[in-house]
């Protein structure tokens, strides 16, 4: 089957008509942020009032991608297609306590944003994410089908011991996503 990164402003309003050409051999698609403002960046390169996020912002998927995750996992539900966010790329130093809890902190974050826009998965940077990433997803979802469930409330405080990074962390955890665009606003495509 064909998988399709959707990382171009063009595409994102287009994944239905391309799912459709790619029939039967399509099977889903992704979105990262990083290709993703790169190209809008490229397509708005003359627009004096485009500025594109931060690339250093730890939040950038948290606040410049929802609308496009939304799209996509909209788009990509037709087709009954599955739909993976983008990757986490802060690797921390080996046998650096500090740097590890900075990464993990800001993957935990990335994570959880993904499985609230109801996205199949996400991309991972570096191999040691990998088991990590599952037991969040897992921890997650328990969590989401009984809230009573501890699962994915152990998991973060085994992994980010500081209760000083821990209880603004579950806070994010178990709180909403952030705002999203208005639909009906006439620049809603343009904010996408």
């Amino acid at each position: 089957g064909l998988f399709i990164v959707f990382e171009n402003p063009r595409a994102i309003f287009r994944i239905e008509e391309m799912a459709v050409e790619l029939d039967p051999y399509f099977i889903g698609g992704s979105l990262g942020w990083h290709d993703f403002l790169a190209s809008t960046a490229r397509l708005f390169k003359h627009d004096p009032n485009y500025r594109i996020p931060v690339k250093a912002d730890p939040n950038i998927v948290i606040n410049h991608i929802k609308e496009s995750h939304l799209i996509l996992r909209k788009s990509l539900d037709t087709f009954g297609a599955i739909a993976i966010g983008g990757m986490y790329g802060t690797l921390y130093e080996d046998g650096n306590p500090k740097s590890f809890e900075v990464s993990i902190i800001g993957y935990i974050k990335d994570v959880i944003t993904q499985m609230k826009r109801n996205l199949d998965g996400f991309w991972v940077a570096h191999p040691n994410f990998v088991r990590i990433g599952i037991a969040l997803v897992e921890g997650f979802a328990r969590y989401k089908d009984n809230p009573k469930d501890n699962s994915l409330h152990e998991l973060i405080c085994a992994l980010v011991p500081n209760p000083k990074e821990q209880d603004p962390l579950l806070d994010f955890v178990y709180g909403p996503d952030v705002d999203g665009l208005d639909e009906e606003d006439e620049l809603y495509e343009r904010g996408v």
